[in-house]
């Protein structure tokens, strides 16, 4: 009787191994060049592969959400450059000879504000004027980015909210020649002297003197100019 060779079997086991033959894979299941991972996941998704989603976005109603919050964010920006910003600008009490002030500046009770002559504040400076607490800025005066001189404070009192709490405002004056680093709090009631330089964070809650240089939180007295 004639005996077949396992030689020329198709279901035969590997040649000196004993394992069997790992099976070809169908042509369809191997990406060709050129071909995009998409097209492979959704492929191998054929063969029991999980698919996985190639852009991670919020699902439904937060996707939704996240693009109106970044039209009201970029509308809100558009109106405070080209148009709220520079009509408090206008209303501004007094806007001295040569002074510059930068688009992204925001005014409150512009009505109560006074810039000096040749005075220069950054971008995103907050002058916050209130009903009861004037600002008024001299000569030549330099905000760095990000300054905030808020003339108007929350009463703190225990029993009841802050939120729902007078509020108490107090003049601030800002004397001739001051540079304010960038990021400085001035606070209601303040008076800071002629040619003061005070350091970039500092928060001032209390007078100081002319020509000094001060830093800190509460911003203190660290020496004078030369």
């Amino acid at each position: 009787m004639l005996i077949r060779s396992p030689c020329h079997s198709t279901k035969s086991k590997a040649i000196g191994t004993g394992a069997p033959r790992s099976p070809r894979l169908p042509r369809r299941a191997v990406g060709r060049a050129g071909e995009g991972s998409a097209d492979l996941s959704t492929r191998n998704n054929n063969h029991g592969v999980k698919k996985t989603p190639l852009l991670c976005l919020p699902p439904g109603g937060k996707l939704l959400r996240s693009i109106t919050e970044v039209i009201k964010g970029w509308l809100y920006l558009l109106a405070l450059v080209t148009g709220g910003n520079y009509l408090r600008k206008a209303k501004l009490q007094h806007l001295g000879k040569g002074a510059k002030i930068l688009p992204t500046v925001f005014f409150k009770y512009p009505e109560m504000i006074q810039i000096g002559d040749h005075s220069f504040i950054n971008h995103l400076c907050s002058v916050w004027a209130s009903p009861g607490g004037p600002i008024t800025i001299g000569n030549n005066v330099l905000l760095g980015p990000c300054a905030s001189i808020i003339s108007s404070n929350h009463g703190i009192a225990r029993g009841e909210l802050i939120r729902n709490q007078p509020g108490r405002d107090a003049p601030i004056r800002i004397g001739d020649d001051v540079w304010l680093g960038a990021n400085v709090v001035v606070t209601a009631g303040v008076s800071i002297g002629e040619g003061a330089v005070v350091g970039a964070g500092a928060v001032v809650t209390s007078d100081l003197p002319p020509m000094s240089i001060c830093a800190g939180v509460p911003a203190r007295v660290i020496g004078y100019r030369p």
